[in-house]
């Protein structure tokens, strides 16, 4: 049965919403979805407390109140909940897809450090651990034996008005991982982002740490370009010797 068949009676709604709902004639889920607040705080019985059940309802299903005048959509009813979880995602951060559709990715449990400069780029680097020097550099901070971490650019998607979203929990950064082409809008948890207030002094050494791993060549030769050429010699040096 299509999600918005649902009945209101089947529901797990108080006697009082599902009372008010039928006052307004909706019967099903998709009845409900094309209500709007004013509608029904303006019905009798109703209130904020029954506004928040409605609401809290709709949104189990991925769906909100709306204007009276919208169209259901029709098809895999577990697809238009993925979109509509998504959106109320996208909603959060306030973000608005243009032209390129940038798949997401759940980094909420990785500690994590972000560097922007002035022109909005950047990187940010993460690791399931706490950041710590030794993860970085290695026990004796000599880049031996170092932790597992990561690293992504931020990606400067031209259509975007910017590529950092903070909302009051959560940061999702939009991330080139510079690996088989794969970008993503990246969310992590804003509780464990490395920052001044949060790690004081150890803040500018930790950049800098961070930095010494130049991953992409934006300071000078790219770390992984390097060890890349010790598993796949260099093509154009084949050439010569094969010539």
């Amino acid at each position: 049965m299509p999600i918005y068949d649902i009945q209101i009676e089947t529901s797990p709604l108080p006697t009082r919403a599902k009372n008010v709902l039928k006052r307004l004639g909706a019967l099903t889920l998709g009845d409900t979805a094309k209500l709007t607040e004013g509608k029904i705080l303006k019905a009798k019985w109703a209130g904020r407390k029954v506004l928040s059940y409605i609401k809290e309802w709709l949104d189990s299903y991925g769906l909100s109140l709306a204007d009276s005048n919208l169209t259901m959509p029709t098809g895999f009813p577990l697809l238009n909940k993925f979109f509509g979880i998504q959106q109320l995602l996208f909603d959060y951060f306030g973000y608005v897809e243009d032209y390129v559709k940038i798949p997401l990715r759940d980094d909420t449990d990785a500690h994590w450090l972000l560097l922007e400069n002035k022109h909005g780029g950047g990187h940010v680097w993460y690791a399931p651990e706490e950041l710590t020097l030794e993860l970085f550099l290695g026990k004796n901070l000599d880049r031996k034996d170092v932790g597992t971490f990561y690293g992504d650019s931020i990606y400067t998607q031209r259509f975007l008005p910017k590529w950092v979203y903070r909302g009051k929990d959560f940061t999702m950064i939009c991330v080139d991982t510079h690996s088989d082409g794969n970008k993503f809008l990246a969310i992590f948890s804003n509780a464990k982002e490395v920052k001044p207030e949060t790690h004081g002094a150890m803040y500018q050494p930790l950049i800098e740490a961070a930095l010494s791993w130049d991953l992409y060549g934006d300071i000078g030769v790219s770390v992984l370009d390097q060890e890349a050429r010790k598993i796949h010699p260099d093509p154009t040096h084949e050439a010569v010797i094969g010539s």
